[in-house]
């Protein structure tokens, strides 16, 4: 696994098979990293961002949920479905960036960002950084107008050290994907000091 320490950014690696996530599966799958390092007790967080790399399937399937310590941000909740789209976009994989000051805004209507840029994926993955979804309403509800209530913030105040877990289902049949990493960078109080951790799967 590697140490921690108080590197202003420490990055650490788990390496191993890609993490399949099963087609159509509310039960989902998940990766869970154990953090206790008696440097960072007291510390409460200031800001998380999170790395994430996925590939195959459909966007439009996956739910991506990140819980710590009780609390918990949903980073995906099926891009692009909406009242008119039930299915949301058919686009695959992600190898992006969220944080909640994302220039780009709002993950779940990405091609629409995009395309008011003039701008398409064109088969490639979605890249760049990205607000995560913030929608907690599971598969029935996870349309655009919902209000975005569990975003990255939630953890701010929070303490590093615990259990951090990324939680994934595809939520609609066709298509399988599977996760080939993820990771954190951890802003924290005092400042200016940062933690950044990155997993592979292992």
């Amino acid at each position: 696994v590697g140490a921690l320490s108080l590197a202003k950014k420490f990055t650490t690696h788990w390496s191993g098979s890609p993490l399949v996530v099963p087609d159509n599966r509310l039960v989902g799958v998940s990766d869970t990293r154990w953090l206790d390092d008696p440097a960072l007790r007291g510390f409460e967080i200031r800001s998380v961002q999170v790395r994430f790399l996925f590939s195959g399937g459909y966007n439009g399937d996956l739910y991506a949920q990140l819980n710590h310590n009780g609390q918990f941000s949903v980073l995906l909740n099926r891009a692009g479905v909406s009242p008119t789209d039930e299915f949301g976009y058919s686009d695959s994989g992600f190898s992006l960036t969220f944080a909640d000051s994302a220039v780009n805004g709002d993950v779940h209507v990405y091609q629409a960002t995009l395309a008011a840029n003039g701008l398409s994926l064109a088969g490639a993955p979605v890249t760049g950084t990205w607000a995560a979804d913030g929608r907690p309403y599971g598969q029935a509800k996870a349309t655009d107008p919902l209000a975005r209530t569990a975003t990255l913030s939630g953890f701010n105040g929070m303490g590093i050290n615990g259990n951090w877990t990324l939680f994934l289902a595809d939520l609609s049949p066709g298509g399988q994907g599977q996760l080939l990493g993820w990771g954190l960078e951890i802003s924290y109080v005092p400042e200016p000091a940062g933690l950044a951790l990155c997993f592979g799967l292992g």
